[in-house]
């Protein structure tokens, strides 16, 4: 995946995020660890389709179909 979820450490208190690399999206603390889990497989699938929506336009149709249809 892109993102994760781990521990991070806010005033002593240890709460969830999500992350990229060593760096975590301030907005995305929670107690939860299934919450934090959760939004970082949604900011993962949502940066996987842009990144299928680019090449499927940098490329266009390849074998009769786009990318995006391929992942179908």
């Amino acid at each position: 995946m892109k993102y994760r979820a781990d521990t991070v450490t806010i005033e002593g208190q240890t709460k969830w995020a999500v992350f990229s690399g060593k760096k975590y999206f301030v907005h995305t603390v929670t107690d939860s660890k299934a919450e934090a889990e959760q939004q970082a497989i949604v900011r993962s699938a949502l940066w996987h389709q842009r990144q299928i929506d680019e090449l499927s336009d940098k490329f266009g149709v390849v074998d009769g179909s786009e990318l995006r249809e391929w992942m179908c």
